[in-house]
C-alpha cells in the first residue's frame, strides 16, 4: 500500500461575526476520512466547493496537519513528522499540480519541468525529455509561459510535478481552467505518464465525466467520504 488515511479529522474555527476576538465554534470539514491508494492506481476525488476537497489534498502533502487520525505514505507517517521532514517527503516523493499553474514567469519552459527535480537532487535527463516527449512540449522548451496556451501551461505543471519523479501525484482541479476538448486531451496524457512512471494519482475535480476515467471515484460530503462504485463510505 502507497498511502493510508485513517479516521482523519479536520476542523477550523470560526471567528464570530468575523472578529478578531476569541474563538467560536469550529466547523468540522473532514470527519474520520479514509482512503488506501496502491502504486499505479488513480483515484477521482469530487464534492461540493467548499466540501475539503483542498484540505484532504494539503493534509497528504504535508502542508498541514490532522487534528487527529494517520496519513502514512510509503511506510512514513506524514502527520507525525517536523515540519523539515514533511517539506522533505514532499519534495522527494510528491508530486503536487494545481489549478492556476503556479510557473515561473521568468523561466522558460525547460527551466520550470528542472526546478523542481534540481532542488529535490532528482534531475534526470532521460526522464525529462521521455515527460516533455509525452506530453508534446518539444517546441515550447525555450519560450516563457506568457507565450503559452492555458492547456500547454498545465502540461507543463504536470510535466514539473512528474520530473521529480514521485511515488504519489497530488492533483488539484487540474483542467479547471481548460475547456472541456482541451480538458480530455490533457488528462489523457497524464494518465498515460502516471502510468509509465508507475505513479499513483490523486485528482480532484469539478467533472464527473473527468472523474469516470480514473480507477476510482470517491466524493467527498459533509465530511466524510463515499465510494460512488460501490454506494458506501470510502
Amino acid at each position: 500500500m502507497l498511502l493510508n488515511v485513517a479516521n482523519v479529522s479536520k476542523s477550523y474555527a470560526r471567528q464570530p461575526n468575523g472578529g478578531v476576538g476569541a474563538r467560536s465554534d469550529q466547523d468540522l470539514v473532514l470527519n474520520a476520512v479514509n482512503i488506501s491508494m496502491d502504486r499505479r492506481q488513480t483515484v477521482a476525488l469530487t464534492g461540493e466547493s467548499g466540501s475539503g476537497k483542498s484540505t484532504l489534498l494539503h493534509l497528504i502533502a504535508g502542508l498541514d496537519v490532522p487534528d487527529q487520525g494517520t496519513i502514512m505514505l510509503n511506510g512514513v507517517r506524514i502527520n507525525a513528522a517536523s515540519d523539515a521532514a514533511r517539506a522533505a517527503i514532499r519534495q522527494r516523493g510528491i508530486g503536487i499540480v494545481f489549478q492556476q499553474f503556479n510557473l515561473v514567469p521568468s523561466l522558460t519552459v525547460l527551466a520550470n519541468i528542472r526546478l523542481q527535480a534540481r532542488l529535490a537532487g532528482r534531475e534526470d535527463k532521460a526522464q525529462i525529455d521521455a515527460i516533455v516527449e509525452a506530453l508534446s512540449l518539444q517546441s515550447q522548451l525555450s519560450k516563457y509561459p506568457e507565450a503559452l496556451s492555458g492547456g500547454q501551461q498545465q502540461r507543463v505543471a504536470i510535466a514539473r510535478a512528474l520530473a521529480v519523479r514521485p511515488k504519489l501525484l497530488l492533483a488539484d482541479e487540474p483542467t479547471g481552467n481548460l475547456d472541456e476538448t482541451t480538458s480530455d486531451a490533457v488528462l489523457e496524457q497524464l494518465l498515460a505518464l502516471v502510468d509509465a512512471t508507475d505513479c499513483a494519482l490523486l485528482m480532484v475535480t469539478h467533472s464527473n465525466h473527468l472523474a469516470s476515467r480514473l480507477q476510482r471515484h470517491l466524493r467527498l460530503s459533509q465530511g466524510q467520504l463515499q465510494d460512488m462504485q460501490l454506494g458506501t463510505c470510502a
